[in-house]
Order: C-alpha cells, then sequence, then structure tokens
C-alpha cells in the first residue's frame, strides 16, 4: 500500500 507511504510523509514533510 503506497497510500500510507504517502500519508507519513505528508505528515512530516521535513525529516532528515
Amino acid at each position: 500500500m503506497r497510500c500510507l507511504r504517502l500519508r507519513l510523509r505528508l505528515r512530516r514533510p521535513e525529516e532528515p
């Protein structure tokens, strides 16, 4: 499921 990955990225777009 790629949706889960996209949602996580949207929650924290700026992370090292």
